[in-house]
């Protein structure tokens, strides 16, 4: 699983991480990233937010584990 998270959201990053742990205690993979800042509802629209730019990683996650391939 592919997590993204912003600290400030209203919703704790702590659930994130909790899933992320309980996936590594059954062998998944997971992959987590937590922002500084980026509220909750940030979606695709690109903005200043490094938050932003989360598509950009996980296309490039779901590529390294084979889920995308051709061009």
């Amino acid at each position: 699983m592919f997590f993204v998270h912003a600290f400030d959201d209203h919703a704790s990053p702590q659930n994130s991480l909790l899933l992320a742990s309980e996936l590594k205690k059954v062998g998944a993979s997971a992959e987590v990233h937590i922002f500084a800042t980026g509220g909750h509802g940030y979606g695709l629209r690109p903005t200043a937010e490094a938050v932003t730019r989360w598509p950009i990683r996980a296309g490039e996650w779901l590529k390294e584990r084979g889920f995308l391939t051709g061009k």
